[in-house]
């Protein structure tokens, strides 16, 4: 697959005395083992497969709770979790732990008419005051993207 286009938009009132903003954003067709590099390092995590078709988010943040929606088109996503010591998916506990994960929490396939409905993340992540803005954006968006996963 090519290069995903990625779109996002923001809305920042300049002076905001309660952290209000809105933020939406969308992503074209990809390959997500592309998202290693960044997931290897900050979540001991790897994805073995999976294709994005599409995905988009629209978020509100109201007094600093951040509100909204996450959509995602996929298809065989796997994931392996791996050692925090070593970074290797080889052992008997790692293996066990990411067979669990992708048998019984982690949904291969988020389409519609495939197997099941199709899934809408939600977004409800409120920020911590110590947080600083792109963690807190990111960390709500992220919210929605484990939802959409999730079983």
């Amino acid at each position: 697959m090519n290069a995903a286009v990625c779109k996002v938009m923001m809305t920042i009132p300049v002076v905001s005395p309660d952290y209000s903003l809105h933020y939406s954003g969308s992503i074209g067709a990809m390959d997500l083992v592309r998202f290693n590099a960044f997931l290897e390092h900050a979540r001991h995590a790897r994805i073995k497969s999976g294709n994005l078709k599409e995905g988009s988010f629209d978020i509100d943040v109201a007094d600093g709770l951040a509100s909204g929606r996450v959509r995602a088109t996929y298809d065989d996503l796997k994931l392996a979790l791996l050692d925090k010591e070593t970074g290797s998916e080889k052992g008997l506990r790692d293996r066990a732990v990411s067979f669990s994960l992708n048998a019984f929490k982690i949904r291969n396939s988020n389409a519609p008419g495939g197997s099941g409905a199709m899934k809408v993340g939600t977004v409800s992540y409120p920020r911590d005051p110590q947080e600083r803005f792109l963690k807190f954006a990111w960390r709500a968006l992220r919210s929605g993207i484990f939802d959409v996963i999730s079983h």
